[in-house]
């Protein structure tokens, strides 16, 4: 692929992404409907007629002579032709004066007001989403000489590694491009979730808000006060991250899709990561193509990107201390900077204690040589508690309390039943991936009867330690310990291992059978797992949040002076809330609650909560009681 080519598709694809924030920030102050009052002198024909001629759509009655319509022209030519027209005797959303669309600038910084007065940008702005797909095709374009690599990753069973003076193993371009391009598109297919809305549906979202505020006193150059805001007991780490969107909203203005964009890149990061992590366990460039495709289909490492939760920025730091702790030439240094990447996952999300393990295991167990286990194992610790102990050491000297409140913090995880440790994974996984989980399930199968045979790679090897290391963790601290409960977002931990696994299971089965069925096996497979990513994947990127529905819903077309109620447009927790409806009403607008997505239902609901939720209309409605 030449590099000409890569700069025409990052370019091409930085524009789709600043159209994508173009249109959030713009897109709301612009009115997506007018209203017209008609006179009482028209006709229903000549209120067709007109329609017709001005190019007024999809009508919709509000009260009265009064319709609301979707204006398809909005040049001033035309919005003048309405207003002066004989038969209309008032508009609302339009400037009457210069023949605009009226905008909504309040609240808003200078530069987005200046931004939305252009009139190029609000004639065009419900057209932008049409943009960003055009550029994203376009960007495809320069793509194209690199299709061999791909199509050619899921063929070829060569090793696509190079082996470095120092004796690592290291991806061929061609793998490195193949990575790239899954995670490209995993991005961009994130950053259309983060779009769609979502951002502090989740209560744990707060600590965002946290970091904005400390964004906003260091600008002030109080670096103490900050520190100390930065500093409470869960997850300090991911605050200190979230400073980096924070900063960018105090330029631009608050925003909740800068964030979301930003924490998103961490769930795209992790895809490529785990490929470079196939490669150096010595998998061929077709399995760490495809281990990473997996994790790219994964609908558990999809949906919770649009939210600023600290769970893929945590993920990112436990990858990269089991990137460093598996490579074949590990010394003693490979140790610390291990254990101090499992420190960074710890501290980003301290629920992820579980990942920062498994990897510093994986690495005195099944890492590098040079070193023995025992000098691995304390060279590690020694990793992780300067990690920890530099942040600690931030804290005390701001006249925090950081290390109590973590021990504090560690004592709160109990909401729902420790004794459902063992079978939770299961159920959400099931619900979250459907068919997907069938095939990681039945490739572990094949790697523990081929482990010994010596068929099994060192790919299936780590793929298997880490699912069983962080499993009887999850059920020892819960079921036997009873010390944390097991949620949907621990569950994901084990995601990267079963791709692992996976990967490692399709091309040991490919290798042992005919070259027509190899081929056919491997794309049959994928195809399948591609279809049902597809289907995972529609519920999330439909999902409608309670803010953004009750913002819509406020902008519907009703009769004025309506006693609009909403029912169930908030977070429901620990269950449905009891609704007492009028005798008669109509229904203006309906759509599924969030929790109607089976997997929300797995953070921290007990099996009866989830039973109660499963069994009532928890749908969000917005009615209007008629008497």
């Amino acid at each position: 692929m030449k590099r000409a080519n890569l700069v025409f598709t990052v370019t091409a694809w930085t524009l789709a992404v600043a159209t994508i924030v173009l249109n959030d920030t713009v897109g709301p102050l612009v009115p997506s409907r007018v209203n017209i009052r008609w006179s009482e002198a028209a006709s229903s024909g000549q209120q067709r007629q007109v329609e017709q001629d001005l190019g007024l759509a999809v009508g919709e009655r509000v009260d009265g002579r009064t319709w609301s319509y979707v204006l398809q022209n909005q040049s001033p030519q035309i919005i003048a032709r309405i207003v002066r027209h004989p038969l209309v005797d008032d508009t609302h959303h339009i400037d009457r004066v210069k023949y605009t669309i009226e905008l909504d600038v309040s609240g808003h910084p200078r530069w987005v007001q200046r931004l939305a007065e252009l009139p190029q940008i609000a004639r065009f702005a419900h057209r932008l989403p049409v943009v960003a797909l055009l550029f994203v095709l376009v960007g495809l374009l320069g793509l194209w000489p690199a299709r061999d690599v791909v199509f050619g990753a899921c063929r070829s069973a060569v090793p696509a590694v190079r082996v470095r003076r120092t004796g690592a193993l290291a991806p061929e371009r061609g793998t490195g491009y193949a990575l790239a391009l899954i995670a490209l598109v995993s991005l961009l297919l994130r950053i259309v979730l983060v779009s769609s809305g979502g951002q502090f549906y989740w209560p744990d979202e707060v600590r965002y808000e946290q970091a904005r505020l400390a964004a906003g006193i260091l600008a002030e150059g109080e670096i103490g006060e900050a520190l100390r805001r930065l500093s409470y007991g869960d997850h300090p780490l991911f605050r200190v991250l979230g400073l980096v969107p924070a900063a960018v909203e105090l330029a631009v203005g608050e925003n909740p899709k800068v964030p979301g964009v930003f924490f998103a890149v961490f769930s795209a990061l992790n895809i490529g990561l785990l490929g470079l992590i196939a490669i150096r366990l010595g998998a061929t460039q077709a399995e760490a193509v495809v281990a990473a495709g997996l994790l790219a289909l994964s609908n558990a490492f999809f949906y919770y990107a649009r939210h600023l939760l600290p769970y893929d920025s945590a993920m990112t730091f436990g990858l990269l201390a089991l990137y460093v702790g598996v490579r074949p030439d590990a010394g003693l240094r490979s140790s610390f900077t291990c254990g101090a990447f499992a420190g960074c996952a710890f501290l980003t999300y301290t629920g992820y204690w579980t990942l920062a393990g498994t990897a510093l295991l994986l690495h005195v167990i099944d890492g590098g040589y040079r070193s023995g286990a025992l000098s691995k194992a304390v060279f590690g610790t020694f990793g992780i508690t300067a990690a920890v102990g530099v942040v600690i050491g931030a804290d005390a000297f701001s006249g925090g309390s950081l290390l109590s409140d973590l021990i504090a913090f560690s004592g709160n995880v109990n909401q729902g039943r420790f004794e459902e440790g063992w079978r939770l994974p299961w159920e959400y996984l099931w619900h979250a991936e459907h068919l997907v989980m069938i095939v990681w399930l039945l490739g572990a199968v094949w790697c523990i009867v081929n482990l010994r045979s010596g068929v099994a790679s060192g790919t299936a090897r780590v793929g298997l330690l880490g699912v069983g290391a962080i499993y009887a963790s999850l059920v020892v601290s819960s079921v036997v310990l009873e010390k944390f409960v097991v949620y949907g977002r621990l569950v994901r931990q084990l995601v990267p291992f079963f791709c692992l696994v996976t990967a490692a299971a399709l091309f040991g089965i490919q290798a042992s059978v005919a070259s027509r069925a190899r081929f056919t096996l491997t794309h049959a497979v994928m195809i399948l797992l591609i279809v049902q990513a597809t289907f995972n994947f529609m519920t999330p990127l439909r999902q409608v949040f309670p803010s953004d529905f009750l913002r819509d819903a406020a902008n519907a077309p009703i009769s004025v002076g309506a006693n609009v109620i909403p029912v169930n447009a908030k977070h429901l927790y620990p269950g449905p809330e009891r609704v007492v409806l009028p005798p008669r009403y109509s229904v203006i607008k309906q759509v599924p609650h969030p929790l109607q997505f089976l997997p929300y239902q797995y953070e921290g609901y007990t099996p009866a909560e989830r039973t109660a939720l499963r069994s009532t209309d928890i749908s969000m409605r917005m009615i209007v009681p008629r008497y």
